[in-house]
Order: C-alpha cells, then structure tokens, then sequence
C-alpha cells in the first residue's frame, strides 16, 4: 500500500511538470475559454443565418367561395396552387453567395482563436521571465536577511557600527520590496491567465523559456505562410464573394417566374388548368449590378492593399526576430563568463571587501541578469508574435 501511494504521488508530480509546457498550457486555455465558446457559436448561428434565404418561396394555396346576389346565380369555388421560380435560387447563385459568406465566419473564427494563443503564449512567456527574474532576486533576498541578522547580532555585541547595520537593513528592505513586487506581477499574469481559462486556475512555475524554432528561409516560409494566414485568406475570400455577388445582382435582372394550378367550379362546371406567371424587375433591381460590380473592385483593392501590408510586416517581424535571438545569445553568453556571484560572496565573507563593495557588487549582477532575462523575453514573445503568422 505505501509503494503504491509513492507511486501515485511521483505520477502526481510527473503530471504536474508536464503541464508546465506551453503546449499543455495553450491546449487548456482553448478547451476552457468561454470567450472561444461563444465565438464557436456566434459563427454556428451567422453560419445558419447566411443559409436562410437560399432555397425557393414555398409555394401559395388560394381557395376562394363566392356566392351571387341574385336568385339561381350559385355559388363559384377557386382553388389555386402557385410555385414561384427565381432564377437566383435555381442557378445556385445564392447558395454560392452563402457558401463564400460561412468561409469568411471560419476565417474569422480562426483568427480569435488565433490571437486566444497568441495571447496566452505571451502571458506564458511574462511569467517565466517573472518567475526566473524572482528565484534570482528571493536567493539574494535570503543571503540578504542573514547578513542583516548577522550585522545586527555584531552591532548588539559592539563588533559592528551603525551606519554598517543600517547598511545592511536597507538592503534586506530594497530586495524584499522587490521580491514583493515580483509576487503581486506574478499573481496579476496567473490571474490573467484563469480570464483566458473560463476561470479555471492554471499555474505556470517553470523558470525555462519555450523554445520557439524561427524559419532559416524566409521566402520559403513566407510562401506557405501567406496561403493559410487567416487574414490573406480573408481578403481572397473577400474577393471571391464580390464575384459572386455581381453574379446574384446580374441575376436579380432576370424575370421571376411562377406556375401552378387552378381548378374553378361554378355551379354543375367546373374549369381547371395550368397557370402562369412572369415578374419582371422593371424597377427593384435598378442599380444593384452596379453596386455589386463595384463592391468586387473595391473588395479586389482591399485584398492587394492587404498582401503588401502584411509582407512588410511579417518581414519586419522576421528580420526583429532574428535581431533578438542574436542579443539573447550575447547576452546569455556574457552573463555566464562574469558570473562570478560565488566569489563575490566568499570575498565578503572572509572580509577582502565591504558590505557596500558587496552590494554595489550585487546590485550589477542582478541588473545584467534581468537584461539577459529581458532579451530571452522579448526574443521569446516575438517568435511566438511570427509563429502566429503561421498557425
């Protein structure tokens, strides 16, 4: 039985590690979201809604009794069916129009869920950067509180001064206000994150940044990128319904037509038959080839506009990137050949240097910590800003 609960207890642990990849973090925030849940169905009901008006008028049942107001003249009853036939409906033109209006809720769909993971990976790469930033400062803190301590049982027994005690409370003060600060920054993200989650609490403890790998060839990646972007694929969708709105408003032109049956009885008579009709848009289809003629052109600008904004920006993010990733690697690479945090303690505590010499020592080393962490930061959160390019 007591193996069997350390068992449990290591694949508790084991699941709880896992779940700090960012993967497993972005998986749970888009299956809890409720953001994305009633964007899921905003775009079933706008999905039905653009079907709605694709199919044919039901047909038209007339049944009519009259009577005479003379003696002998009887009674007369009609009885009509009537089907009305546009052409919109039976060429397809509609169905087309609808089929081009759903792609465009997709895309829109696609692009929230989109920034959903955009959003999310951000906040995962804030609380490492955090979360890093604050194991550094809370070891210092506590090598702080036991040279704080010590000052004061020196200054107790006479061995110490005050300025050197005050000294060393002030530096206990400062990195325990920072570590404070640190503490409200990380709760402030956890709980931007449980937004993201429908509410659900998700905690992020890892120290180690995603690796977020950047393409090697631009042009290559740009290629397949442009042709599943939801924004490229907006504007050529957008283009694409523009042409098939001008085929629905050159059909608007065309006569609605209407058949049917008839049976009329008078008396011992009766007449019966087919019926006929033409509606012809004289007047209700005026201007409506035009309109839609320049909504295409309009929609074909747009579209172009759109594929030279977005190379310049997804070639502006690239080129960003890369920049970062450079400065991340000096930066890492310089920290660790200065690192000499060990020495520096050890000097202090065999009395080579001064608790002011120690803490100005310090107080560089933490500040080209958190630039290094800040360059792996902004590196991180824009490959993540040109992966999303391509999701």
């Amino acid at each position: 039985m007591k193996r069997l609960i350390i068992l449990a207890f290591v694949a508790l642990c084991a699941t709880t590690l896992r779940a700090q990849t960012m993967e497993e973090i972005v998986a749970a925030v888009e299956a809890r979201s409720t953001h994305l849940e009633a964007l899921r169905h905003s775009a079933e009901a706008q999905t039905l809604g653009n079907r709605t008006d694709i199919y044919l008028s039901g047909p038209e049942v007339e049944f009519h009794y009259l009577w005479g107001n003379l003696d002998g003249m009887g009674e007369r009853a009609d009885v009509s069916v009537q089907q009305s036939f546009d052409l919109a409906s039976l060429f397809g033109y509609k169905r087309r129009v609808a089929d081009s209006q759903n792609r465009l809720v997709e895309l829109d769909y696609k692009a929230e869920r989109i920034a959903l993971v955009l959003a999310t990976q951000k906040l995962y790469i804030e609380m490492v950067y955090n979360n890093a930033l604050r194991e550094a400062v809370a070891e210092r803190a506590a090598y702080a509180e036991r040279i704080a301590e010590a000052y004061e049982r020196s200054l107790t027994e006479g061995t110490a001064n005050v300025l050197e005690y005050n000294k060393a409370v002030l530096n206990r003060a400062t990195i325990n206000g920072e570590l404070t600060r640190l503490d409200v920054a990380i709760r402030d993200l956890h709980l931007q994150l449980s937004t993201l989650a429908g509410g659900d609490t998700l905690r992020v403890a890892t120290t180690e940044f995603p690796l977020i790998s950047v393409p090697s060839s631009f042009e290559e990646w740009y290629s397949e990128c442009e042709r599943t972007n939801p924004v490229m694929e907006y504007a050529r969708g957008e283009v694409e319904l523009g042409r098939r709105q001008l085929q629905l408003g050159k059909a608007a032109n065309l006569p609605e037509i209407a058949a049917g049956y008839m049976h009329e009885n008078i008396r011992r008579e009766g007449y019966h038959g087919v019926t006929v009709g033409v509606s012809i848009p004289l007047w209700s289809a005026k201007n409506k080839v035009r309109q839609a003629r320049a909504a295409a052109l309009a929609a074909e600008s747009r579209a172009e506009d759109t594929r030279v904004r977005f190379y310049n920006d997804v070639l502006s993010r690239y080129q960003r990137t890369i920049g970062l990733q450079t400065t991340a690697e000096e930066y890492r690479k310089a920290l660790g050949e200065t690192d000499n945090q060990a020495l520096l303690e050890k000097a202090f505590m065999e009395g080579a240097i001064s608790l002011l010499d120690y803490i100005l020592e310090s107080e560089l080393y933490l500040d080209a910590l958190q630039r290094t962490l800040e360059a792996e930061r902004d590196y991180a959160l824009s490959a993540a800003e040109l992966s999303a390019y391509a999701m």
